[in-house]
C-alpha cells in the first residue's frame, strides 16, 4: 500500500494518517487479511486440478499439477462427472501417493457432496478457490493455457493431439 501511496502522492506524515484510516474503516476491518496458501514442502503434498474443455476436441481433460515438483498429469474424460474424476484421482494416488490437500474451482463436479466425501474420506484437505477469479488456482491455468495452446498448434498441423500431449507432459517431467 505505501509503495502505491508513494507511486501517486505525498505529503508530511502520509504513512501514519493511511494507516489511522486503514484501522478505521469498517469494511476493512470486517474481512480477514489475505493470506497466501504455505508452499509445500516436499512434492505431493498440495495438489492443484481443473477441468477444461478445449475447442476442437469433444472430451474434457482432466488437469492436475503439483505445486511443488509442477509434475503434471493430464487426463481426457468422455464423461466429466464426479465419480470418473474420483476414479482417475484414486488411480493417480495409488501410483504417487495421497496429498495433503486438493485446491480447485468452484465447477459442479468439485461441488458436489459425493467429491467432498472422497476427499474427507481420504484426509485431504479440499480448498475452494475464489469464484471468477481463475489467478487463485494460477498454477492450473497456466498449464491450461499451454494446453489449449499446444492443441490448437497439433490440430492446425494435422497431428495426434493426443500424442503431442503425452510428449508435453514428458517434457516437463
Amino acid at each position: 500500500m505505501k509503495r502505491r501511496l508513494r507511486a501517486k502522492v505525498w505529503w508530511p506524515q502520509i504513512y501514519r494518517e493511511a494507516e489511522k484510516i486503514v484501522k478505521t474503516c469498517l469494511d476493512c476491518l470486517q474481512c480477514p487479511p489475505m493470506t497466501r496458501h504455505k508452499f509445500p514442502n516436499g512434492p505431493w503434498q498440495h495438489i492443484a486440478i481443473d477441468l477444461m474443455k478445449a475447442g476442437p476436441i469433444s472430451e474434457k481433460i482432466l488437469v492436475v499439477i503439483d505445486y511443488f515438483s509442477h509434475y503434471q498429469e493430464i487426463k481426457f474424460l468422455k464423461s466429466p462427472t464426479a465419480a470418473t474424476i474420483i476414479a482417475h484421482l484414486q488411480e493417480m494416488f495409488s501410483r504417487l501417493g495421497i496429498p495433503n490437500s486438493i485446491r480447485a474451482d468452484n465447477g459442479p463436479q468439485f461441488a458436489r457432496k459425493e467429491f467432498h466425501l472422497f476427499c474427507e474420506g481420504s484426509n485431504i484437505e479440499f480448498i475452494h478457490t475464489t469464484p471468477y477469479w481463475p489467478q487463485a488456482n494460477g498454477e492450473v491455468e497456466n498449464l491450461n493455457r499451454s494446453i489449449l495452446k499446444l492443441l490448437k498448434i497439433s490440430h492446425t498441423a494435422g497431428k495426434d493431439y493426443k500424442a503431442e500431449l503425452q510428449e508435453f507432459t514428458l517434457m516437463c517431467i
